[in-house]
Parts: structure tokens; C-alpha cells; sequence
């Protein structure tokens, strides 16, 4: 078949270098090989040439002719390689044997009546062809068909296939049935909506290309199109069906639901489909047999536990006819009773009665009912329990007394925190007035106790200290960070940087050298400053708590923008603490996050004391992430009273360029600090004093004397102590602060602390999710819980994190028990301005 092209243009010419004028041009015509050529090496060669040929003319004309060309060439060479074909090919052309020309064929010896060569009758319209075309000239019938078995081309019309004898009729015959059968299996799936097994059982005949089978492939064609059309349709059907299936799932009538998703045939059931179908059948299955198991229990009159299962019934079918009237009968009866024990004060027996009633089922007399008790019960316990006497547990009594008028026990104890709170305000020094006795077990198994406050430390007795009453247990760091600057500390590292040069390095180190009379400790906190001035007295130079002051930021650094702002927030405070107290006469002694602080505790075998300094330098490299010239590190031995054979030693650390940014605004002020201290070891030192005596030592914690003898007589060691539970008591001190809290245990000859993530800001973190509240009014809330409707529907916000927070507090026990095990620890002081929030404190002894 030629290739028609516009007049004056010849694509086999131009593109393939061929000068035959006649047309059409046979296999070996195209490749410009000689008729009848064996080597296959040549024929490679030449297809090669005229591919490459081809493809290189590829956008010179339009797609349709070089793509008809490109399709000849394939054939031609896909023809001359296949050995078979090759050999029927030239059996065609009639040139082995024949000098004629190779455009003359021989089939049959038909030859036309002008003499033009052998020629083809079509088997349709019995117009005679040339032997060269495919198609009949006149009806366009094919002139040529393969042989099934062997893929021979064979002349429409032959019998058997001249390569392989294969009775060309019969096999079409048999394939014609075979297909015909795959049209009725086709039929069948469709009948059963399984439409893509049906098409993928028409396609390959939709790809049939042997002459006396197109017909088929035209029906397979139109079949598979209707196929697909009928399928969309259903898709967009059950589509309808699952949306429908799935709001009367919604509105629960899971008959209608499942009606309409049985209405989809199974083969177009997707994934999502089938789980709903699951799931409506289960709770169909769940609703029988919930149904008769109440009716059992109505039936033997057995009705005390049906409450879960008409709460599951209900919410399976809220229109539950049997069960709404079952769960309101239940109800009244409930109601009645809760209501008598309401009037008897039985408080919590009259909310744990309610509490049985499912809240998704109560009606709404009896939440009322529910919400009366919990109030009542909630304000009765915290008024038995609460650890302290607050503004908040007066507020709660009030409140108590206008709900509950004639309960005596409430009066009573009503009438004695008011009686007891007006101490708090002549006694500072005791931080806070107690009220419940500490349980003897606690969830963290041992007593918890408000931290005792500045008992052994003793208050100047003109001096104003409303804000050690006001801002109870929130000076103890600045106390401790005093008491280390007038000389009374335990542990005293110093991390201010020993190699700071200008005038500040050398006026702090000009302070270092001189005795101190009294400084000022001054904890830079989330929400203001604390300060706190101590100083010596008397001959026996015993240290007094003379000033306190507070200076509440402008805004928590928490919330500061950025760190320009932070910077710009402390310097304001900073400027209002110098603008009040005169600073310049007193050592200043500055507080240092813990966070911000690395410590490792490091255990050294029996060495002269001089070796330490060298082996903790050494470790230093080792077990700090730093270069040494990046920090400030100082250490200091927990042990040096006892006779041991080992030396534990504490190592601290921080990163100069934190220290050097505090010190900075310092000299920025004109204030010189002296001394850089953690807070947990200010702490540490503060209840150390208080604690343990005026050196951080027990007393008769003292290393065995040595026995007399002679100076020619060589000494001998004393054994070592082993230590004893009873020699080591420690303390545990809980410092809550806003960002985030700080566990501190605390003994004669050992100090170890740890960093809590939980603070007071996220107690209103937790308001303002619960409530929609802003950041501000969830504060104001925090503090004064009794301006909320319910108080105890705050504390059942604050629930949650407040088991957070006893995990954590047992978790930092569980941690200092295994590195020290010979150290029990005897009790748990609380303390810092986290411990405002009302409840906290008694959380932490009751578990509630």
C-alpha cells in the first residue's frame, strides 16, 4: 500500500533514498536489498539504515504520512527476519524460480488479462487485486489472513496454511465458538453487576485483527463500551445508596440503613460500604441483645446494674421507646434517695449515688441533682482537708454555709478558719497557717507538708514583711542565695566567670576578698523579681532577715516577644529594685535558673584532697557537651566531714554566653553581683540552715577521733563509716514556680535536683482550653476559683494535670533513690508561688 502524499512529493524518495518509480514497493524494494536476500546480517544493516534514515526526517511532513511510512518499514523488516514468514513471503513474490519481474505474483496461476502479473481475487466482491496490496481495491476487504498456529500469511480464500498444514477454516471455525461462549459467560456477569470481570473477558477479543474474526472484535468493542456505561451508572446508583445508608445510620434507624445498602449488588460493594454494612449488622445484633437482657432484669425485678447497659442501649438508639422509660423510672427513684441524703449532709453518699447515673442519660432534674451534690461534696471536703488557711478556703466556707445553712459540722468549721485567719498576717515567719494534719500516707508515700518558712532564720522586728505573709513560700531562694553571701551557705560554688576582666571583673573580685556583713539575694523569676537582704549580727555573727522586696514585671518573660523584649522587661524591674533599695553597700548574690544548669555528680576514689581540683577538670572535659573556654564550671565536695573512702563530688556548669547576658545588664545598671548561684542549691542552702544547723551538718555527724599515740608510732587510717539511713536524713523541697517546677533533695552531706516541665502557667493553660477562656481571666480564675459558678467544676479541669504532676514528683523520687539508696528521704516541704493555687497542696497529700 502506497503512502498518498501531496503532487511533486515522494516520502520514499526524500526520506529513504529509494528510486523504484513503481508502486507499491515489496519488502526487499524498501530496504534496497536484492530480491530474495538470505543473510541476516544484511538485512540487519539495511533496516538499521533506513530506521535511522526515518527517523532523522521524523517532523519534516505531516505525522500521519511518516507514521504510515514508519508502519511499512516495521512490517517489511519484521517480515524479512522471521524465518517462516520470510519463506511464505517469497513464496508470494514467485522469484526463486522465476525471472519475472518482482512486481508479477504467482497464486493459483490467476493471471489478469492485461498481462500486468498475478493477481488476487477478493473473496467479497471478487474484484482480482495485485498480490502486493492488503485490502481489496473495491470493497477494502482483506486480501491476506495469518494462520493461527503458526502466524503464517495465507491468501483469503486457502484451505490450509502452506507453513504448517493447519486447516485455515476449521481453526477460525473453533475460535469463532470459543468466542461465541466468552459472549455468554459475558452476558452471565453482567447479569451479576460483575462488570470488570466482563470487560477483562472481552478485551482480548476486542483485539482480534484476523479478517473472518472482525466482526466479533466490533461486537466485543461495542459490548465492553455498554459495559462500562452500565457500570458508571450503577457506581453513581450505589454511590446515592451508601449516602443514603449512611444518614439514616446517623439518625440510628439501621433498618433503613441496611436496606439501602443491600440494594447495591455485592461485586460493587467498595471497602467502605462493606465496614458500614459490618457495623450496622453488629449493632443490630447488639440492640437485640440488649433488649432482652433488660427485659430479663425488668422481669426478675433485678434492675441495680442496669445503668451501663441502658447508657450502651441508648446510645446505639436514643429513641429507644422501653429504655427512656426504663432509665427515667431508674432516675426518680435515684433522685428521691440522693435528695434525703442531701438533707442528712451526707454529702459525698448522696453524689456517689448520682454519679452511677450515666451523664448521657441523665434528665435534667436529675443533673441539677448531680451538679447540687458534687458542689456540696467538693466544698465539704476541701473544708475537712485543705493543708492551709487562704482567702480561697474562707471564700469556700461562705460559700458552703449559703448552700448548706443548717449543717452544724459546716458552722463549725467555718467559724474556726475565720478565727485562724487573721494569724497569718502577724506571723510571717510561719508562710502559712495550717489547717488539716498531714495524712500519714500519702499517694507519694511519704508526709507532705507546707514548707516551714524563716523559723530558725529570724525576722527583724521592725522591719515590714507583708510580702513574706503575701507571697507565701516565694523568698526562700533569694533567703538561700543571701545566706551563701554572708557566709552561711553549705554548698558554695560560685559560677560567676573567674577570668572576667574590666571593672567589673576586678571590683567583683576586689568583693570576693573582703569579709561580708550582709548582701542581698535576688531570684530573677517568670513574674518579677524577689529580693531578699540578711545581714550578721552580734558577736556571734548570726544572720537576720532585714528586707524583702517584690517587683512584679511588666509582663511574664514568658510572654515576652523575642529576646529584645525579654531584655527590655528585666531591665525595667531591675531599674525599679535599685530605684528602692540601696544595693551598693551589700554583696549582691544573683539566682541562675536550674534548667539553665548542667550538674553531674562524680565519685572519686580515696586520693589527697589537693588531686580533686585536677580530676574534676578532667571529668569536666569528658562528661560536659561543651568546650571548656564555652562555660563557667565550678565544683564542690558533699562529703567533707565524712570518713569514706571515695569523695562525691558535685559538678556545675553553664554556658558563658547566658552568664555573660545577665552580667551585662548588670553592669549596664551599675549594679556589681559577686556571686551566680542555681536556684534549686539556693534552696538547698536556705532549708539546709533551717534544717540540718547553722553549717548544713547534723549534729553528731562527726568523723571518729583519732586514738593517741606516739610520734615515732606511724599512723594508722581509721575504717571508714558506713553510712546508715539514720545517719543521712534527707528532705525533699518542691519549689513550684510559674514556667515550670524544681524537686530538690536536700541532706546534711548531699544535694540533688531535678527540673519539673509542669508549672502554675500550665494549671492555666488548662482553664483556658477547658473554658474558652483568655489567658488573663483563666489567671484571675486560678486564684479565685470561687468566682466561678461551680468551684468544683474548676478542679475538675485541673484533675487531669494534677495526676500529671504527682507522676512526675514520684518519677524524680524513683530517680534519686537508685543513685542513692542508703538516703531515704523523710518528707516533702512544698513551697514557691505555684503553691497559690488553692487544692494543689492537698492534691499532694490526697491523691484528690
Amino acid at each position: 500500500m502506497s503512502v498518498e502524499t501531496a503532487a511533486g512529493f515522494d516520502p520514499y524518495r526524500a526520506w529513504l533514498g529509494i528510486n523504484e518509480v513503481h508502486r507499491p514497493l515489496n519488502a526487499y524494494e524498501l530496504l534496497c536489498l536484492a530480491p530474495l536476500e538470505e543473510d541476516e546480517e544484511t538485512i540487519r544493516s539495511a533496516a538499521h539504515s533506513k530506521r535511522v534514515a526515518l527517523e532523522s526526517h521524523r517532523g519534516e511532513a505531516s505525522p500521519a504520512i511518516w507514521q504510515q511510512l514508519y508502519g511499512e518499514l516495521e512490517e517489511a523488516i519484521q517480515i524479512l527476519l522471521d524465518p517462516d514468514r520470510k519463506t511464505a513471503y517469497d513464496l508470494t513474490l514467485n522469484l526463486r524460480n522465476s525471472s519475472a519481474s518482482p512486481t508479477h505474483f504467482d497464486l493459483g496461476g490467476i493471471t489478469d488479462k492485461a498481462g500486468h502479473g498475478t493477481t488476487l481475487q477478493c473473496g467479497h466482491c471478487g474484484t482480482p487485486s495485485p498480490a502486493t496490496r492488503k485490502f481489496c481495491a473495491q470493497c477494502g476487504t482483506a486480501l491476506w489472513e495469518p494462520c493461527f498456529n503458526c502466524g503464517t500469511l495465507s491468501s483469503t480464500g486457502e484451505r490450509f496454511c502452506g507453513a504448517c498444514g493447519t486447516n485455515l477454516g476449521t481453526v477460525v471455525q473453533q475460535k469463532r465458538r470459543e468466542y461465541e461462549s466468552s459472549f455468554a459467560d459475558v452476558a452471565q456477569l453482567q447479569e451479576s453487576s460483575r462488570f470488570d470481570d466482563a470487560i477483562a473477558v472481552l478485551s482480548p477479543i476486542s483485539r482480534l485483527e484476523h479478517p473472518r474474526l472482525k466482526d466479533l472484535a466490533q461486537r466485543a468493542n461495542q459490548a465492553i463500551k455498554q459495559l462500562i456505561a452500565q457500570r458508571d451508572r450503577r457506581l453513581v446508583t450505589a454511590e446515592t445508596a451508601l449516602a443514603e445508608a449512611r444518614e439514616h445510620f446517623d439518625a440510628f434507624d439501621y433498618d433503613k440503613a441496611q436496606r439501602a445498602l443491600t440494594r447495591i449488588p455485592t461485586p460493587l460493594q467498595n471497602e467502605e460500604m462493606q465496614e458500614l454494612l459490618a457495623d450496622i449488622q453488629a449493632r443490630r445484633d447488639e440492640i437485640r441483645t440488649l433488649n432482652a437482657e433488660l427485659e430479663e432484669a425488668v422481669r426478675t425485678k433485678r434492675t441495680g446494674n442496669l445503668w451501663p447497659k441502658l447508657e450502651r442501649l441508648l446510645a446505639l438508639k436514643p429513641d429507644h421507646t422501653q429504655a427512656e422509660k426504663l432509665a427515667n423510672a431508674l432516675q426518680q427513684r435515684v433522685g428521691l434517695v440522693a435528695k434525703e441524703k442531701l438533707l442528712a449532709y451526707r454529702y459525698e453518699e448522696a453524689l456517689h449515688l448520682l454519679e452511677d447515673v450515666p451523664e448521657t442519660v441523665r434528665i435534667n432534674g436529675v443533673q441539677k441533682l448531680y451538679e447540687h451534690a458534687a458542689e456540696l461534696s467538693w466544698l465539704s471536703s476541701d473544708l475537712r482537708n485543705a493543708p492551709v488557711v487562704d482567702k480561697t478556703l474562707l471564700a469556700i466556707g461562705d460559700r458552703l454555709r449559703k448552700l448548706a445553712p443548717k449543717d452544724p459540722r459546716t458552722a463549725k468549721f467555718c467559724d474556726e478558719v475565720k478565727r485562724r485567719a487573721p494569724l497569718l498576717a502577724k506571723i510571717p515567719t510561719r508562710q502559712a497557717i495550717p489547717w488539716a494534719s498531714a495524712p500519714k500516707t500519702t499517694p507519694l508515700g511519704l508526709p507532705v507538708e507546707w514548707a516551714p518558712g524563716f523559723e530558725r532564720l529570724p525576722l527583724k522586728e521592725e522591719g515590714d514583711h507583708a510580702l513574706l505573709a503575701e507571697y507565701p513560700g516565694s523568698f526562700f531562694v533569694a533567703a538561700g542565695l543571701a545566706l551563701q553571701g554572708v557566709g552561711k551557705a553549705t554548698v558554695t560554688t560560685n559560677l560567676m566567670p573567674k577570668d572576667m576582666g574590666g571593672v567589673l571583673g576586678k571590683m567583683s573580685r576586689m568583693i570576693r576578698k573582703r569579709p561580708a556583713h550582709s548582701a542581698w539575694g535576688v531570684d530573677i523569676g517568670t513574674n518579677g523579681i524577689k529580693a531578699v537582704r540578711i545581714s550578721l549580727q552580734g558577736e556571734e555573727q548570726k544572720p537576720l532577715l532585714e528586707e524583702s522586696e517584690y517587683i512584679e514585671h511588666r509582663k511574664p518573660l514568658s510572654q515576652a516577644v523575642g529576646e529584645s523584649e525579654e531584655h527590655s522587661l528585666l531591665q525595667e524591674s531591675l531599674e525599679e529594685l535599685r530605684s528602692r533599695k540601696k544595693l551598693e553597700a551589700d554583696r549582691i548574690c544573683l539566682g541562675l535558673p536550674s534548667r539553665l544548669i548542667l550538674s553531674r555528680h562524680l565519685q572519686f576514689p580515696a586520693v589527697d584532697v589537693a588531686k580533686i581540683p585536677n580530676l574534676v577538670q578532667f571529668e569536666a572535659r569528658h562528661q560536659i557537651p561543651f568546650e571548656l573556654d564555652e562555660i563557667v564550671w565550678d565544683f564542690q565536695r558533699l562529703n567533707p566531714h565524712e570518713v569514706r573512702r571515695d569523695h562525691e563530688v558535685l559538678l556545675l556548669a553553664v554556658k558563658r554566653a547566658q552568664i555573660d547576658a545577665r552580667l551585662e545588664l548588670c553592669h549596664q545598671l551599675g549594679i556589681t553581683p559577686h556571686l551566680l548561684q542555681g536556684d534549686c542549691l539556693a534552696m538547698h542552702n536556705l532549708f539546709a540552715y533551717e534544717l540540718f544547723g547553722e553549717d548544713g551538718v547534723q549534729q553528731g555527724n562527726s568523723a571518729k577521733k583519732k586514738k593517741d599515740k606516739k610520734d615515732d608510732e606511724p599512723e594508722t587510717p581509721a575504717a571508714p563509716e558506713t553510712p546508715t539511713p539514720k545517719d543521712h536524713p534527707a528532705v525533699a523541697l518542691l519549689d513550684i514556680g510559674v514556667d515550670g517546677s524544681s524537686i530538690v533533695v536536700s541532706a546534711p552531706n548531699c544535694v540533688w535536683f531535678r527540673a519539673l516541665g509542669i508549672g502554675g502557667q500550665a494549671f492555666t493553660r488548662a482553664l483556658v482550653q477547658e473554658f474558652n477562656l483568655t489567658f488573663v481571666k483563666a489567671e484571675q480564675l486560678k486564684h479565685k476559683p470561687q468566682a466561678a459558678r461551680r468551684i468544683s467544676q474548676v478542679y475538675e479541669a485541673l484533675e487531669p494535670l494534677m495526676d500529671d504532676f504527682v507522676r512526675e514528683v514520684q518519677r524524680s523520687f524513683t530517680l534519686f533513690e537508685k543513685q542513692h539508696p542508703n538516703i531515704p528521704i523523710q518528707r516533702l516541704y512544698t513551697s514557691g508561688g505555684g503553691l497559690r493555687l488553692h487544692g494543689l497542696l492537698r492534691y499532694l497529700r490526697l491523691g484528690k
